[in-house]
């Protein structure tokens, strides 16, 4: 699991007041597209009204649920199929959400967004070179956490980061070398492995306790190439969590 850190970004309002949740509220109330009920959800993060310990009733007060997974997409439908004569319901994941934890006291433990799912998404044809070149010379010249948090989004939506991409595509976007990690021995004597590995590119942005303190793109390399990948802002500690249990 690789970690590309943001810059930080915080809100100087306070989370708890009523009228912040009821403006984000409304907001996604009139939200008629996937990227405006993003951006209220990425509003109410870096709010601090989802954030690490704020109480799980929040998302409801914005969002009107609390489900472990918020969908800001329209689904489409899936035909139902069959198996010894017996209906198998399913529901195709499509476009970006909101997935949370909660602990045994109503808090919230840990969230990230993402447009990946375990269920239904796969590798796609490789981006154009001039979306990956146009995004990494816009991410590099960005000095907003806000700004380089939605170039992000605009490079997945736009297939400029995507799944099944090779390592060294992510290196020639970001500048790291994370081809050289998921090419060793280690890496050599398990090619079937995921690498788990955290690589935390600004170090102010880690605190003693190993939580982040701004936003990262968090990825995981499959046979040296992307497999999954979320952006938050707080430490997701087990990641299989976030894989839904996937079995590999």
């Amino acid at each position: 699991m690789f970690v590309l850190c943001l810059l930080p970004l915080t809100s100087c309002r306070n989370s708890a007041d009523p009228k912040i949740q009821q403006e984000l509220a409304a907001r996604y109330k009139a939200a008629l597209s996937e990227r405006e009920k993003l951006t209220v959800c990425i509003n109410a993060i870096n709010e601090r009204v989802i954030a690490a310990g704020a109480p799980v009733d929040n998302i409801e007060r914005v969002f009107g649920a609390s489900y472990p997974l918020l969908l800001f997409a329209e689904q489409e439908p899936v035909p139902p199929e069959f198996a010894n004569n017996e209906m198998l319901y399913q529901r195709r994941l499509v476009g970006w959400y909101l997935c949370h934890q909660g602990d045994a006291k109503g808090r919230i433990a840990w969230y990230y967004v993402s447009n990946t799912h375990k269920s239904d998404s796969g590798p796609v044809s490789s981006a154009p070179e001039a979306k990956r070149a146009e995004f990494a010379k816009e991410y590099v010249q960005s000095t907003s956490e806000v700004d380089r948090l939605f170039l992000c989004i605009d490079a997945l939506d736009r297939e400029a980061i995507y799944r099944g991409e090779p390592a060294e595509e992510i290196d020639r976007v970001f500048g790291t070398d994370f081809s050289t990690a998921v090419s060793g021995k280690a890496i050599a004597a398990d090619p079937f492995a995921d690498i788990d590995v955290r690589v935390f590119i600004a170090p102010k942005s880690v605190s003693s306790q190993g939580k982040t303190l701004g936003w990262y793109i968090c990825f995981t390399f499959r046979h040296g190439r992307v497999g999954d990948y979320y952006l938050s802002n707080t430490k997701v500690p087990d990641y299989d969590a976030f894989r839904g249990g996937r079995g590999n």
